[in-house]
């Protein structure tokens, strides 16, 4: 914001002391506030200044989300032969997406994977959320949805990026949103800094 240095030393017996409020880029809420002065000074005396601190915010680092599916369980049979034919999908909320093999041919409802997903993201990141969706491979027809979960990480990515180090998510056993039906995914995240 500028300012009339004129106007706001006319009429002041001593240096108006000013607070202004600091904002980070990934938000809207006020994250601090700073009081200063503005001291005019001739150019000779500017080696007798403090020296100059950078408040710039970090840049966007390069980070790794690593995702661990280990099973589903509990997941409704789709098929005609009472069977399903489960495989997962992740995607972040930038749009990446990838998916595991497929269990064919489970008749109890549950699909062992131990598949891992490497997500490339930078942060700060915003929304910080990953989805997951377990779906029911089909060969002669499209693919049929069985059921969805969402995990927010904000926080994590908040303490990895601030504090430059690798963030394991909270995330054993969950479950998914759809149908009414009482499926589960067991997975693991970690969010790691990038080498």
């Amino acid at each position: 914001r500028q300012m009339c240095i004129r106007d706001r030393y006319m009429g002041y017996p001593n240096i108006p002391i000013e607070t202004r409020p600091l904002y980070h880029p990934t938000s809207q809420l006020k994250q601090g506030s700073i009081r200063l002065w503005v001291e005019i000074f001739p150019e000779s005396d500017s080696k007798k200044c403090r020296e100059i601190l950078d408040i710039q915010p970090k840049p966007k680092q390069d980070y790794e989300l690593r995702c661990v599916v280990w099973e589903c369980q509990e997941v409704p049979i789709m098929d005609i032969e009472e069977t399903v034919d489960i495989y997962v999908s992740g995607t972040l909320s930038d749009g990446q997406k990838q998916k595991t093999d497929v269990h064919y041919r489970s008749q109890t409802g549950v699909g062992s994977f131990n598949w891992r997903f490497v997500f490339p993201i930078q942060l700060p990141l915003k929304p910080h959320t990953i989805s997951f969706q377990i779906w029911d491979k089909d060969i002669a027809s499209k693919n049929d949805y069985i059921g969805e979960v969402t995990f927010q990480f904000e926080e994590e990515a908040r303490l990895a990026f601030n504090n430059d180090v690798s963030v394991k998510i909270a995330v054993s056993y969950t479950h998914l949103r759809a149908h009414e039906t009482p499926e589960h995914l067991v997975c693991r995240l970690l969010l790691e800094k990038k080498k």
